[in-house]
């Protein structure tokens, strides 16, 4: 459900929700990756679809509303991942965070990173050796370390500051989750790639 600049409440039946972020510059892709087509569809609207579907309430924090969403507009334009996420006020214990940049993205991988999280801050994958922090899951006490990692705007400053579990690609594949599920990609030649690697 769409609510304008703000976003829905939910009520403490709810253990979980996800948020997508959209409002990218997109430089390197050379357009919005947010309204790349995959098999026809928006991106990001496949993405919420998914969440959705699998029972987790989403919210796009970005420059356009998604149909079924709350939404949360970028306040200034371009200002990265980390001021959107500080905007945000999670209300659900479990957040998934997730960039529209993630083609391959399935809602399994929440589901499963629910089961992972225990008493950590942050289930967070790693692909070839980097975190992808923004195909990942956090709990709501997450948030309080967001605010001082600010000044410096990098995910990575915030992600410092937490209690993570990583999962790497044993840890992963023990799960059922590809890698290519929680890879992101910035440019043309990447999305090819990633695409063609599913469909070998």
């Amino acid at each position: 459900m769409y609510a304008g600049q703000g976003q829905t409440t939910y009520d403490n039946g709810h253990n979980r929700e996800a948020v997508i972020l959209t409002g990218g510059a997109s430089r390197r892709m050379g357009f919005d990756k947010a309204a790349m087509l995959v098999e026809g569809k928006p991106l990001a609207d496949q993405q919420a679809e998914r969440l959705i579907q699998a029972g987790w309430p989403v919210t796009v924090l970005g420059r356009e509303p998604i149909d079924g969403c709350s939404f949360v507009h970028d306040a200034a334009l371009y200002a990265g991942p980390l001021a959107a996420l500080s905007r945000f006020t999670p209300v659900a214990e479990f957040i998934f965070v997730l960039s529209c940049d993630v083609p391959l993205f399935t809602a399994s991988v929440a589901q499963q990173f629910i089961g992972e999280i225990g008493d950590y801050d942050a289930v967070v994958p790693v692909v070839s050796g980097r975190d992808q922090p923004l195909c990942a899951l956090y709990s709501r006490a997450a948030w309080h370390s967001l605010p001082a990692a600010l000044a410096s705007g990098r995910v990575m400053d915030w992600i410092s500051r937490l209690n993570v579990r990583r999962l790497d690609g044993d840890g992963l594949a023990a799960l059922g989750i590809r890698p290519e599920w929680v890879t992101g990609v910035n440019t043309p030649e990447e999305l090819s790639t990633l695409l063609a690697a599913d469909n070998p």
